[in-house]
């Protein structure tokens, strides 16, 4: 089943390019469904920032009630800016 990795992190670091500090504060794994959307655990108290990534090209959202509808590419990373207590939501495009 296909799978979008949500890696959470404290902080970004500063003075260069943007990239994620270590270690990160784990890991959150979401099965996409064949069908509607799955919502992953919220983050936790000292997420500031997340890593995005699946192995299949579907349609993801950040936020307190997300809906699917940002396109994500398969196999490329992308880095967010995120609010502690919000959760990622993903289905397939």
């Amino acid at each position: 089943m296909a799978t979008l990795w949500v890696t959470q992190f404290s902080a970004v670091a500063t003075g260069g390019p943007p990239c994620a500090t270590y270690p990160s504060l784990g890991t959150i794994a979401i099965p996409i469904p064949s069908s509607g959307q799955a919502i992953g655990a919220a983050f936790g108290n000292s997420t500031y920032n997340v890593r995005v990534i699946s192995d299949t090209d579907c349609l993801f959202d950040i936020g307190l009630t997300p809906q699917a509808a940002t396109p994500l590419v398969a196999n490329i990373p992308e880095y967010f800016t995120v609010t502690p207590g919000h959760s990622a939501a993903v289905s397939l495009r």
